[in-house]
């Protein structure tokens, strides 16, 4: 009738044939044992036991409690009556060895021959547990059998003084504290229960081989005669299993898995890897297509965002020196280098606005080749420094949109990055990456100042190799720089007040499609995630250099975002 966990908390018994006992008093007394029956078939008939085989084909499992006669052999003690009944004559008990030596019994671990069925009917043994109990010290309790020939597909659970409720002709409030192993077969059925509710998709069999290999290790190592294969461990059966993929379903609710294999994402400081947060996950499945998910961030990488700091102005304004070298008559290629014996002094330093931004992806720390063309009157940028397998470069024309107003428009190729990131194994994307970007950068000269203004705009069409699951994306960065710009003759100093910011993510998405868990009827269910990578920071900032007769500099910058400021000061010189 569609239940998962059937359990059963019932048995035959027999009473062995008469002996004679000597214990307690009783001296040459005949006295019959009480132990569990010893059918080879199992259950009382071939249509009963053909009914058990529903439970195989219903995927769900039948646990059964062991019998309460006491044969085990660690704790174990056989009960002997003065008949063979147990409402008789309560002689005394007997260990199972002590029973075994005499010839009564012949296994000193054995449980009812119904909780043995597993073993006799093939159909049905992926699906059968069979129940001992223990006590609070996860000992075996003397009245439980012993998991015997069961051991396999045995398990150990509480079942000393346990809180329960009981008929009410035993107790008037209908609660009370119980022992036996039929107080310990259902915390394993409830456990069968709670495993399949959370995974709809398993399958008794496998809900069986989960709490049979998640079991806490009990008695002789391994499993063993008397604990089977330990205690039960419903919190290790949750647990993930086995190898983990990234999996989403198709439109026939069938699995598609995808390696986790070297799974990272490397952004660089363009991007914020806080807009990926701790509610951002990918949907996982383990070896029993069991659904957990991962947390997004802990798969991600972050290089540190770049700052207005103290080396700015010296970095980039020191006095440089250009060469330039004919290729041919069509093209130039201009090498810009820094002097860094020099100090910049006062009469030739002046501000400028920062080197294109889109370049910096070609190559970092401006260790770029710029090569004109006259002949198309366009340039080409490429690494200075490249290996063979690189095909990273750009290509941009200068033009006056309106006179006087100089733009840049060009094209960046990123071999295997995307904006300076990369992305491996399930984040790997699509080679050749392309920028298409506008640059503007004019300095407007007044009598006692200037006016310096940059700005740059890009946008970025970015492909996944595992498309199904991450889809194409277009991401749309910008940079700007206005700065007023003065000096102060009188002492030598020269400062800068402006608003900034570093190229960053103005707009883009990163959707994420995997799946998510079940739906109420079972089904696998995906979930489809759009995380905003917005990720642009304003600044205003005030850079002061004060400049000295005696080969000396002293340089001031102070920033602020609006929630945290900076303050630094740098003295250099030459000695």
């Amino acid at each position: 009738n569609g239940a998962i966990a059937l359990n059963n908390s019932w048995g035959t018994s027999d009473f062995t044939s008469s002996a004679t006992c000597t214990i307690n008093g009783y001296v040459n007394q005949r006295c019959y044992g009480y132990i569990p029956g010893t059918s080879s078939s199992g259950f009382n008939g071939t249509s009963e036991r053909t009914e058990w085989d529903d439970v195989a084909t219903a995927n769900a499992v039948a646990v059964f409690a062991a019998g309460n006669h006491g044969n085990n052999s660690a704790t174990g003690e056989i009960k002997f009556y003065s008949s063979t009944s147990i409402s008789s004559t309560f002689i005394g008990s007997y260990s199972p060895q002590v029973v075994k030596d005499a010839g009564l019994i012949s296994y000193t671990n054995r449980s009812s021959y119904e909780a043995r069925f597993g073993l006799i009917d093939s159909d049905i043994s992926e699906n059968w547990l069979n129940v001992v109990a223990v006590d609070k010290n996860n000992t075996i309790a003397s009245f439980s059998n012993g998991c015997g020939d069961t051991k396999s597909y045995c398990i150990a659970a509480p079942g000393v003084e346990i809180n329960s409720t009981l008929p009410t002709d035993l107790d008037s409030d209908g609660f009370g504290t119980i022992s036996g192993t039929s107080m310990a077969a259902p915390h394993v059925s409830a456990a069968v229960a709670i495993l399949k509710e959370e995974f709809p998709n398993l399958t008794g069999a496998q809900i069986v081989d989960l709490l049979l290999s998640s079991a806490t290790d009990l008695g002789a190592g391994g499993t063993d005669e008397v604990y089977g294969v330990g205690l039960l461990n419903l919190d290790a059966a949750t647990q993930s299993s086995g190898t983990m993929n990234i999996a989403m379903t198709n439109s026939s609710n069938s699995l598609e898995k995808l390696s986790l294999y070297k799974t990272n994402l490397n952004l660089s400081n363009i991007f914020n890897k806080n807009s990926i947060n701790s509610s951002d996950f990918m949907g996982v499945v383990d070896s029993y297509d069991r659904v957990y998910s991962y947390k997004l961030n802990d798969f991600v990488q972050q290089s540190e965002k770049t700052k207005r700091d103290l080396l700015y102005s010296f970095n980039k304004n020191k006095q440089s020196s250009k060469s330039s070298v004919m290729m041919d008559e069509f093209n130039t290629v201009n090498f810009n280098t820094a002097d860094n014996d020099k100090l910049i002094n006062y009469e030739t330093f002046y501000f400028k606005n920062l080197d294109n931004p889109y370049h910096d992806l070609i190559s970092k720390d401006d260790n770029y080749l710029d090569i004109h063309n006259n002949f198309l009157n366009i340039n080409f940028v490429v690494p200075r420094y490249t290996n063979n397998e690189d095909l990273d470069f750009a290509i941009y024309k200068d033009f006056n949109l309106v006179e006087k107003h100089p733009f840049s428009f060009g094209i960046v190729n990123e071999a295997d990055d995307f904006l300076n990131s990369y992305g491996d194994g399930f984040f790997k994307n699509k080679s050749n990456t392309k920028t298409i970007y506008v640059d503007y950068e004019k300095i407007y000269n007044f009598e006692k100042f200037n006016l310096s203004t940059d700005f740059s705009a890009g946008q970025t069409y970015l492909r996944f190799k595992n498309s199904d699951y991450l889809s194409d994306t277009n991401i749309s960065t910008s940079s700007y720089n206005i700065a007023l710009n003065s000096k102060i003759h009188k002492n030598l100093t020269k400062y800068s007040i402006g608003l900034y910011q570093p190229l960053g993510v103005h707009d883009g998405h990163l959707n994420i499609k995997t799946i998510s868990g079940y739906s109420s009827n079972g089904d696998y269910v995906n979930r489809s995630q759009s995380i905003d990578l917005e990720s642009t920071e304003n600044k205003l900032y005030f850079n002061a250099i004060k400049f000295s007769k005696k080969d000396s500099v002293l340089n001031l910058i102070a920033d602020t975002d609006g929630d945290d400021s900076n303050i630094s000061l740098l003295y250099e010189f030459n000695f």
